[in-house]
């Protein structure tokens, strides 16, 4: 059975997929056109922009044909709670994003600090111990990405 919650969740995530979807898009619609070789730098992003909004309708199209006769109106304590798990973890996101773009703060440090977050919201750690191992853990794998991202990748923050 598909509860409300259930069903909001998921429209919610789909709405948020097709805007990510749209934007990726209508950013790389904006890269230069190629000097040089045949493709150019926004074939890869409009690919997966190209994807995801597949994806988000077919996935519409699936919810609205397929599910109509599973929809359940009964709303239990525990969809509810997934659905405040879920938002937690949508807001652990959003605080990520906007240290990185708006506070201009390092990359690895909101790395580190997103990742511990989301760690620690989904399981505490048991002790003081299992929680500094995975704090150096976290650290070193921030700088790998952080080298990643921004050498490797050349995004700049």
């Amino acid at each position: 059975m598909i509860t409300i919650f259930r069903l909001r969740y998921e429209i919610s995530f789909l709405v948020l997929s097709l805007t990510i979807g749209v934007l990726i898009f209508i950013s790389a619609r904006g890269l230069p056109e190629p000097t040089y070789e045949p493709m150019g730098a926004a074939a890869f992003p409009i690919g997966i922009a190209s994807i995801t909004v597949f994806l988000v309708l077919l996935k519409v199209f699936w919810i609205f044909v397929e599910k109509k006769n599973l929809l359940s109106f009964e709303d239990d304590e525990e969809s509810q709670l997934s659905l405040l798990k879920s938002f937690c973890m949508l807001l652990i996101f959003i605080i990520f994003v906007a240290l990185v773009c708006l506070f201009n703060i390092s990359f690895w440090v909101c790395a580190f600090l997103f990742m511990l977050l989301a760690m620690a919201f989904l399981k505490k750690p048991n002790n003081l111990r299992s929680f500094a191992v995975q704090c150096v853990l976290l650290i070193f794998f921030s700088l790998v990405l952080d080298y990643v991202v921004t050498d490797i990748l050349y995004f700049k923050f």
